[in-house]
């Protein structure tokens, strides 16, 4: 009797820890979850090219007349009525960067052909030490004009401006420190031209003409002309 007992409950641990194995066995499996990410990247692309004409020739020593013959000849460049460029001035910015940038236009007016309003011997004339001719309005002969001759709307020969120095450079500084957005196609071409009217003030061009050679008299006259111009496109923030 005792022997029949201790068989069954001998045989009941052993089903008892088989139920317990089985149930360890599908229960406790560990808990995985899995994934992955990848990122990659390059350098944002600049490609600004910038073009300014070197040794330009917009001013000569030697000028060519409507029948081929030379006109004006000096040492050195000079202006003079019935003149005006060989070879314009051109300056180019282009390129599509992805970065926002800002451009800076420095144009730098050195000097300019001027003379005051006032009245002045006349120097046409036989006496000029009586005759006079008066000036209303300060006189600049040279006339220039700036022209945007191409940019990102295929537009051609826009002019922008047109007098002396210090008018292109309030049309340039307009442009000067604008900002412009990523992917921003920065095409812009400028040329700048100058004349000297054969059919202008006579008096007045020729008093400026009798005036020492490249001379200057502060807030009175000036017998020289020239300019500097730097264009900068820098990234921004």
């Amino acid at each position: 009797m005792k022997k029949n007992r201790f068989l069954k409950t001998a045989g009941a641990l052993l089903i008892l820890c088989l139920l317990t194995t089985c149930v360890i066995g599908t229960t406790f499996a560990k808990y995985v979850t899995s994934g992955s990410t990848e990122d990659s990247a390059r350098v944002a692309k600049w490609g600004v090219e910038l073009e300014l004409a070197a040794n330009n020739e917009l001013f000569e020593n030697q000028y060519i007349g409507t029948d081929d013959k030379v006109t004006v000849q000096a040492a050195t460049d000079v202006v003079a009525p019935g003149t005006n460029e060989k070879t314009a001035a051109v300056f180019s910015i282009s390129g599509t960067p992805e970065v926002a940038v800002r451009i800076t236009i420095d144009f730098t007016v050195n000097d300019d052909v001027w003379l005051k309003a006032g009245l002045y011997d006349d120097p046409t004339t036989a006496d000029d030490t009586t005759d006079k001719f008066n000036l209303a309005d300060d006189y600049y002969p040279v006339v220039f004009t700036l022209k945007q001759i191409e940019d990102a709307n295929g537009a051609t020969d826009v002019q922008i401006a047109q007098g002396n120095l210090a008018d292109i450079k309030t049309a340039l500084d307009a442009y000067s420190g604008a900002y412009y957005a990523p992917n921003t196609d920065l095409k812009a071409v400028f040329k700048l031209t100058w004349a000297w009217s054969f059919t202008g003030n006579d008096q007045a061009d020729t008093y400026l003409a009798n005036l020492p050679v490249g001379s200057d008299t502060p807030g009175v006259y000036n017998t020289r002309v020239g300019f500097e111009i730097e264009i900068t496109v820098e990234q921004v923030d």
